[in-house]
């Protein structure tokens, strides 16, 4: 058996090609908190990962870095991945927004530094979409939880009362 790197080869070719400017789905691969270097603002620095046209062989990543100062981009990505409600929290863990999912408008940068880059111009937010997942996420599962776990407790000071009443 010969092992060789001959399968990275096709995914390496795509993965530095470029989307025409336009509207996407993408998905968040990673999220972190992040410093800048040079004015030591924190931002959240999300790794996106976008798909030409339904073609998953044609994967694209895109870095964005959100910051609270101006805020509307942060607000609109949330609102666009049905998160909307973490607005209103003042910190945010970088781990609930992995593996969200929305829809982007991409525009093609120029740099001397790095060439062309796809970046994000805006988020889209989905027609009713947004305002479903956040009815949803607003009525979490923990006031169900609890009171399951409330009947289990009753149930079991129950059981404790009756097997209190057995004469061994």
């Amino acid at each position: 058996m010969q092992l060789t790197d001959e399968f990275k080869k096709p995914y390496e070719e795509k993965s530095f090609k470029l989307l025409p400017p336009g509207t996407y789905g993408f998905i968040v691969e990673k999220a972190e908190l992040h410093t800048s270097k040079e004015k030591g603002n924190i931002s959240m620095k999300l790794q996106l990962s976008f798909v030409k046209n339904d073609d998953f062989n044609f994967k694209v990543t895109v870095f964005d870095y959100l910051t609270s100062n101006p805020a509307w981009k942060f607000r609109s990505f949330l609102r666009a991945v049905g998160l909307e409600e973490l607005e209103e929290h003042p910190t945010i863990d970088p781990y609930q927004l992995i593996g969200a999912s929305g829809i982007a408008k991409l525009r093609i940068e120029k740099s001397e530094q790095y060439g062309e880059k796809n970046i994000v111009q805006n988020y889209k937010i989905k027609k009713g979409v947004a305002k479903a997942a956040s009815a949803v996420s607003t009525q979490s599962a923990s006031p169900p939880a609890q009171t399951q776990q409330q009947k289990e407790e009753a149930a079991m000071t129950q059981f404790k009362k009756d097997s209190d009443d057995v004469p061994f």
